[in-house]
This record gives C-alpha cells, structure tokens and sequence, in this order.
C-alpha cells in the first residue's frame, strides 16, 4: 500500500538522521569514552 511505502521511507530518514546526529555527538566526545557505554 502507498501509505506503508510513505511510512518505510519516513523511518529510514529519520532512521539516518539519527545515525548523523549519533555520529556528530559521539565525534565531540573525549576518544577515551567508549561508545557501547554512551550509546548503549
């Protein structure tokens, strides 16, 4: 149905705007964090 393809892609955005932000964050932390810890 159109609507379930409208609903994937939304996700799949919102899914790799995560990932970017996850990735923005993590990259102003100390090195010395481990990241299982903060993301776990």
């Amino acid at each position: 149905m159109p609507g379930d393809t409208v609903v994937h892609i939304c996700a799949a955005s919102l899914r790799i705007n995560y990932m970017k932000i996850e990735n923005f964050i993590f990259n102003r932390l100390p090195k010395r964090v481990n990241r299982s810890n903060v993301f776990s």
